[in-house]
């Protein structure tokens, strides 16, 4: 609907409500993104508990792809909640 008001000479009230269609295609991949990368966590948690015995060990490995998945969290809350947006 957005993209047709936008193509049509009549852009209605509703279409300045709206955020831009380029910036709705990033959110969409940050969140794919996010929920793929939070599924290879589990998977890799699970595998490591099936190869090690334990779910999580401790390692270098293990702090920082948690580290990238609460950086990876707090990009599209920001950009719902507080209104980030890049360029």
């Amino acid at each position: 609907m957005q993209e047709h008001r936008l193509r049509s000479k009549d852009s209605g009230g509703c279409i300045r409500v709206l955020p831009p269609c380029r910036p709705k295609k990033g959110v969409m991949l940050l969140m794919i993104g996010f929920v793929l990368f939070t599924l290879t966590l589990m998977r890799g948690s699970f595998l490591s508990e099936a190869i090690f015995g334990q779910p999580f060990k401790f390692t270098h490995h293990m702090v920082l792809a948690v580290l990238v998945w609460i950086v990876y969290a707090v990009l599209p809350a920001g950009r719902w909640c507080l209104g980030w947006y890049g360029q």
